[in-house]
């Protein structure tokens, strides 16, 4: 991260927790969602249709505050991305996203999501930016913001933004140890 990346414009992250500073080097900053709400689907007992709010379709095990260091699909850092992840029906937004990459320029983006579909394993979001410590430095969002859990109780996360290098990364549960026996 010491020098800037060859790139033709500054990249920014649609993941909530993805930005890239102007100098061309990726960061990462919680993103806005672009996508339409009305093709989220639920795979999980109890599941509601899209923006009904009923009861909770988010299985325990990705409960609570996450964190892990991003890396874009061309290998460049992509900051450090906290998740909170709360109770949610298909449709509800209720998980925060937070992304901060320090050094000459320090970037901070924070994120809203909204649940797309549930599974025991995987969760699948639309994100939408919500503030940015610099304009212009995050992007507006992802439609397929994917958190899978794996067997060590740690979450991959993956994005699908091209334009801030589809940025992904394992996150582990922030303030306490590791993962738990999946």
């Amino acid at each position: 991260m010491s020098g800037p990346t060859a790139a033709p414009l500054p990249e920014a992250s649609a993941d909530p927790g993805r930005a890239v500073p102007p100098s061309g080097a990726v960061t990462s900053g919680s993103t806005s969602a672009s996508g339409a709400p009305g093709s989220a689907t639920a795979s999980a007992p109890g599941a509601v249709p899209p923006g009904t709010g009923g009861p909770s379709v988010v299985p325990a095990a990705f409960l609570g505050t996450w964190s892990g260091d991003m890396v874009t699909d061309k290998g460049l850092p992509g900051g450090t991305t906290t998740l909170t992840v709360r109770p949610a029906a298909i449709g509800q937004e209720s998980t925060t996203s937070r992304n901060a990459v320090s050094g000459l320029l320090s970037i901070s983006c924070e994120g809203a999501w909204t649940l797309k579909s549930a599974s025991a394993t995987k969760l699948v979001f639309q994100s939408r930016l919500v503030r940015s410590s610099i304009p212009g430095a995050c992007t507006g969002g992802s439609n397929a913001e994917t958190l899978t859990l794996q067997s060590d109780g740690t979450i991959r996360f993956a994005s699908a933004d091209p334009p801030a290098g589809n940025p992904a990364g394992t996150m582990r549960r922030a303030g306490g140890a590791g993962g738990a026996d999946g």
